[in-house]
């Protein structure tokens, strides 16, 4: 089975007050360590999914970034939501392959959760897509829509019949045919599902993980 990986990194940002993409882990631009971090579940590609003339994210050596992924997918318009970056990177995929999709902004995702889902979809043909939903905690009954894993020209159908009726979201598929969500225990996977909106959030990051999360300097008034 064919495995795609695709970080979802056109946002606004605009709650960070910059790019999050310029935001480094242990160093390491953000994307470069999260693509990293989930080679662990051996895609065959890396994509990445930016807005419509949005620079490229930077990364270490030549390319500016580009280099870590095989190839970049835009949106047909700008910060159209996650939904619409999901359309455009299944429009690209082949028909049979399975499409991993994740955030650019969580960068303590669990390989081996994202691992679960591939799984579940290998092993259930019925199954169109795969995504969390909390099944004890504060979070009880929340669907978790990413990172989630999609099968897809089959995939690309369910999210196009989707946004013809004005859902944007992905975690509003949950309750439809062909759609399975994995539960989720808290504590024990919360921190895979922290991400950034403020500068603030990369403190309790770098607190629950140990490790060293960096923002950019703001930018000048």
């Amino acid at each position: 089975m064919r495995v795609i990986l695709g970080i979802l990194a056109g946002g606004r940002s605009s709650r960070f007050g910059s790019s999050k993409l310029q935001a480094t882990v242990n160093g390491r631009p953000i994307l470069t360590w999260l693509t990293d971090r989930l080679s662990a579940v051996s895609p065959r590609q890396r994509w990445l999914n930016l807005a419509p003339g949005q620079a490229m994210p930077p990364g270490p050596g030549a390319g500016a970034g580009a280099g870590a992924f095989d190839r970049i997918i835009y949106d047909p318009m700008r910060h159209a939501g996650p939904l619409a970056g999901i359309a455009a990177m299944l429009a690209a995929v082949p028909a049979d392959a399975l499409l991993i999709v994740v955030p650019a902004d969580m960068p303590l995702i669990d390989p081996n959760y994202v691992r679960q889902m591939l799984t579940t979809l290998v092993g259930h043909p019925q199954h169109i897509v795969a995504m969390g939903r909390w099944t004890t905690g504060p979070r009880c009954g929340r669907v978790e829509p990413l990172p989630s894993v999609w099968r897809g020209r089959r995939a690309l159908a369910l999210v196009r019949q989707a946004r013809q009726v004005n859902i944007t979201g992905p975690q509003q598929l949950s309750h439809r045919a062909g759609v399975t969500c994995l539960p989720l225990a808290w504590p024990t996977q919360r921190n895979s599902f922290m991400n950034i909106n403020r500068r603030e959030d990369l403190a309790d990051l770098a607190h629950a993980s140990g490790l060293n999360i960096q923002a950019p300097p703001q930018p000048a008034k």
